[in-house]
């Protein structure tokens, strides 16, 4: 059974206390980094608010001229941005958050750090997943190490910046910025926080082109890749490996309709997205240990 992500506790004080809190909240030292943020974001892109709060950061962004979908698991807190700044929040647990490849921008300020530790690489993964390619994560978390409550009965995770690092790294972000200071939570605590900046990369097949040729190496071929594709098109045989020696990588060419969001396989991740078109032709040689090819 998975553990759950969302804390109960922690969203029943945020309904019981969210006009308290929504007075309270300290959007002034997040102002620069949604500046940068809205600099870094496709102008007039859709941009997702992960734990909205208030809404200060929705309302601005919207403002900015972004398509903006406000996200927070506390209703209080949603009566609250829809009273101060006219905004439909969807009401959702951290659970149900599960949009793919939806969003140019993710603003996820002072919320991720609430989900339980050993969910919170699951969670990161989908919120990786929901950005387009080059799409940019504003990720901010208190600092430290270890899992408890504060003396709000408010559930944290903690960690340290080489963590937050490693698993935006994993999850196939680049670091853009990476800021740490201490500062005073809503129950008066003094802790480190950190605010990080970073982009989805762009798939190497963006990269190549319409037509273009890419080059994946063994480790990435680990998995079985999986091709989706609609019945009409084509049928795609599973994936045969074959045990031989060696050369050094495989080559794939991808056709002139191929679909700008289609993903270099990873282990653990599917070849392409839903959303691609079926490959024409891969033209394979051989890896360290075996090679793979796929019959189309």
């Amino acid at each position: 059974m998975s553990t759950p992500e969302t804390d109960n506790a922690t969203i029943a004080f945020y309904d019981a206390n969210a006009r308290d809190y929504a007075e309270a909240s300290h959007e002034t030292r997040d102002e620069k980094q949604l500046a940068r943020f809205c600099d870094l974001v496709r102008a007039g892109g859709t941009v997702c608010d992960l734990g909205s709060g208030n809404g200060w950061a929705s309302a601005a962004l919207r403002d900015a001229g972004f398509n903006v979908h406000p996200i927070d698991g506390s209703t209080g807190l949603a009566r609250e941005a829809k009273s101060r700044f006219d905004l439909d929040v969807t009401v959702m647990p951290f659970e149900e958050f599960a949009a793919r490849d939806a969003y140019d921008g993710i603003w996820a300020a002072w919320s991720l750090h609430h989900a339980k530790r050993a969910s919170f690489p699951s969670l990161l993964a989908r919120v990786v997943g929901a950005l387009r390619s080059d799409g940019v994560l504003y990720l901010a978390m208190k600092g430290g190490s270890g899992e408890k409550r504060d003396s709000l009965d408010r559930l944290y995770a903690y960690y340290s910046t080489d963590e937050l690092k490693a698993e935006l790294t994993t999850n196939g972000m680049e670091m853009l910025d990476c800021q740490t200071f201490d500062g005073d939570g809503f129950d008066g605590s003094r802790t480190p926080m950190h605010m990080i900046l970073a982009r989805r990369k762009c798939s190497a097949f963006q990269a190549a082109g319409a037509g273009g040729q890419i080059t994946i190496n063994a480790d990435q071929m680990n998995a079985a890749p999986t091709i989706p594709t609609p019945a009409s098109a084509m049928r795609a045989s599973p994936v045969k490996r074959d045990a031989t020696p060696a050369a050094e990588s495989t080559s794939w060419i991808m056709p002139a309709a191929a679909a700008p969001e289609s993903n270099v396989p990873r282990p653990g991740r599917n070849a392409l997205t839903s959303r691609a078109t079926p490959l024409f032709m891969i033209q394979t040689h051989t890896c360290p240990t075996r090679h793979h090819r796929i019959a189309l």
